[in-house]
């Protein structure tokens, strides 16, 4: 698909930490996630995780 872009296929690319519309009603969580957390890996994602899981568990 490369760059090509169609009405069956939109992107939209953020820099402030939205979800980047793929197609119209998906969205790249996983660039999400990145964006927001850092990339897998990182320390700012084991703390990210590490609070998550702390929330989920006292819940």
């Amino acid at each position: 698909m490369g760059n090509v872009i169609s009405k069956q296929e939109t992107k939209i690319t953020t820099d402030d930490g939205r979800a980047k519309m793929i197609k119209p009603d998906i969205y790249d969580v996983d660039g999400l996630i990145d964006a927001r957390f850092g990339k897998e890996g990182t320390p700012e994602r084991a703390q990210a995780e590490e609070h998550a899981y702390a929330f989920y568990t006292v819940q």
